[in-house]
């Protein structure tokens, strides 16, 4: 097998490892994927929705242009997140926001929970967040005290 074809099948299973932990399948149809890859592979270029079987998911009717969550917070998640957490938070408020808040609330208040939720996780998931927070807090007690006090 050459080089690009190796790449081609390492994407595919990278993308069907995702689409397990999204859909919540058995990880040993992962086993059956990698029987599967010489067949595959012998047959042509290889797309991961081919490879894998499966159909991209269709996109959700009210995700289109502004429905869709913000690119700015989803950013600042990537940025600001750990590398465990990224994929996982981003993808949960990212669910939440197409399935349960967009078609309740609309688009401009779905936009605004997503940039609140995205504030929230960043600032109990990165711990120099959560430090500063503390700390901001610690700092602004003493000061009140200061004032009651004296």
């Amino acid at each position: 097998m050459s080089d690009e074809e190796w790449l081609q099948f390492l994407d595919a299973l990278e993308h069907y490892g995702r689409e397990l932990d999204r859909r919540g399948s058995d990880r040993n149809l992962l086993a059956h994927a990698v029987i599967r890859q010489e067949v595959l592979v012998k047959q042509g270029p290889i797309s991961s929705s081919g490879f894998l079987g499966l159909r991209a998911d269709p996109p959700h009717p009210a995700t289109s242009g502004s429905a869709a969550p913000p690119d700015r917070a989803c950013f600042f998640l990537d940025l600001l997140l750990g590398k465990a957490d990224r994929e996982i938070m981003r993808g949960d408020l990212e669910e939440e926001f197409t399935t349960k808040i967009l078609p309740k609330y609309g688009a401009r208040r779905a936009r605004f929970w997503f940039w609140k939720q995205t504030v929230k996780t960043i600032a109990t998931r990165n711990a120099v967040c959560r430090w500063v927070l503390v700390y901001g807090l610690t700092r602004f007690g003493e000061w009140i005290l200061r004032l009651v006090s004296g």
